[in-house]
């Protein structure tokens, strides 16, 4: 190998919040001289940062591990860097359990990563084999000069780290710590730079994005950030995700419902209804409250998309507690929601309650809210047809020649579903104004909407593909 230049491959699991730290990774590992590969085949260092939410996510971290394990074993990579979640919260366990791993590092340790490369590529691993989980009590650093994994015109802008709430199913506040918010000089520099880069759209991220600032100004103003932020040229689009309802202010509903940058939707997860599950599950809030919320987002913001997230079959929940979750998503009926089973997980509040709910129940309740809301879903996709909105292309659909996949304000990136736009000569990373004309359950087709055109060229540029008389078959989703 060259030891002037490190072959290095990054594996991102997890939330957007670890995907803003592992762009960051790859950032310094190119800038001090690295070279990133795309494949892990190609690499001599395989860095995989992790995730260790709930159950599922610590299963996926260890398979992707053991691969890597695998790999170094038959001589195809030098070296295993463990990151983020995972080694945070089992590093010292895992330590021991798998040696073949060189070095695992802690959440608040990701910029020496990059060192770390370079000793493994110079054989000085003995420098560095200690495990590295110290976490530090300093506002949250800047993400400047990340190389970024997401398509060029969006991106990611974690505001924040940690968390100081204390939800009892949460084990997130132990691995990532107290709440750090970011200071808004810094935020907003590194917005310009993520436009200068060809972000059009800007998704703000954090454990408890409502909790801006607390630390740092003694107050919430996240209503401040978002106006300030909307001042960054080229910035088009800008939608807030993960705002705690106990946090939430008239100031950042009015920043909401007037900020033009501002994307008319919200990610704001209840977790649940009952207030006897809200009252075990230490969420702050009560059902009154939360009612209350949504009604004055709903009034102030008429056009408001809402995405939510609710847990079932959380220790001592009863067949009523269920009842009534299922009730009010029935009345409410979220645009989008994410609904996931319990998590047992050790260190948590909840970990020891002996009210643990069966898997098979989980399951059935599981089952059952999501066919409330898919029912949901599916009605609002219906209604949305004849809407004319504005269309973020995304890419190009590869089955099907002349349609492409975007998003309008309605849909953030990878976790809520796309719209079809049928036609030609579109632009990936450009906005282009749709109709919505056809919608087949979760999925929404649009066309482009004909006006002003300067000439016949111009027209067919833009025409559905088959000049619309042709419908296309269901694009297959995982």
């Amino acid at each position: 190998m060259n030891t002037n230049q490190p072959t290095v491959s990054l594996i991102s699991l997890g939330c957007p919040k670890t995907l803003v730290d592992s762009e960051k990774i790859l950032g310094q590992i190119a800038e001090s001289g690295g070279l990133i590969c795309g494949d892990v085949d190609d690499a001599d260092i395989i860095v995989i940062n992790t995730c260790s939410f709930i159950e599922e996510a610590i299963s996926e971290s260890l398979e992707v591990i053991y691969e890597a394990v695998e790999k170094k074993e038959a001589g195809e990579c030098k070296a295993i860097i463990v990151a983020g979640c995972l080694s945070q919260r089992f590093g010292r366990e895992l330590k021991d359990e798998i040696p073949q791993v060189d070095v695992w590092v802690g959440v608040d340790e990701e910029h020496k990563i990059a060192g770390i490369c370079r000793a493994v590529a110079e054989d000085q691993t003995e420098h560095c084999a200690q495990l590295q989980i110290d976490r530090t009590k300093e506002p949250l650093h800047s993400h400047a000069g990340r190389l970024r994994i997401t398509p060029r015109h969006y991106a990611y802008l974690k505001i924040s780290e940690g968390c100081d709430n204390v939800c009892a199913f949460c084990i997130i506040p132990s691995i990532r710590g107290r709440h750090r918010s970011k200071p808004m000089e810094v935020a907003i520099e590194e917005a310009r730079e993520l436009a200068n880069d060809g972000a059009k759209e800007l998704v703000i991220v954090a454990q408890d994005s409502t909790d801006y600032g607390r630390d740092l100004y003694e107050r919430r103003n996240l209503a401040e950030l978002m106006r300030r932020l909307a001042d960054v040229e080229g910035i088009h689009w800008m939608r807030l995700l993960y705002a705690f309802p106990a946090h939430f202010t008239d100031d950042m509903i009015e920043e909401l419902a007037t900020n033009p940058k501002m994307c008319r939707y919200l990610d704001i997860p209840i977790q649940h209804i009952s207030d006897n599950m809200l009252n075990l599950m230490r969420r702050e809030v009560g059902r009154k409250e939360t009612e209350s919320l949504i009604l004055k987002l709903r009034d102030r913001i008429p056009d408001l998309v809402l995405r939510t997230s609710v847990i079932v079959g959380f220790p001592g929940e009863t067949d009523d507690d269920h009842e009534q979750l299922v009730e009010f998503l029935e009345k409410v009926k979220f645009d989008r929601l994410g609904a996931f089973r319990y998590s047992q997980e050790e260190g948590t509040a909840a970990f020891r309650r002996k009210e643990q709910v069966p898997e098979a129940l989980k399951a059935k309740r599981l089952d059952r809210v999501m066919a409330v809301q898919q029912k949901v879903a599916f009605e609002k996709a219906q209604s949305m047809i004849g809407r004319e909105l504005e269309i973020l292309i995304d890419k190009k659909n590869l089955d099907h020649d002349g349609l492409w996949e975007g998003r309008s304000y309605g849909e953030a990136p990878e976790i809520d579903g796309l719209i079809y736009v049928r036609g030609r000569g579109l632009k990936v990373g450009e906005f282009t104004q749709c109709t919505i004309s056809s919608a087949e359950g979760y999925d929404q087709y649009a066309e482009p909407v004909l006006r002003e055109l300067r000439s016949l060229e111009d027209a067919f540029k833009v025409l559905p593909q088959n000049g619309g008389g042709e419908s296309f078959a269901r694009p297959m989703r995982l």
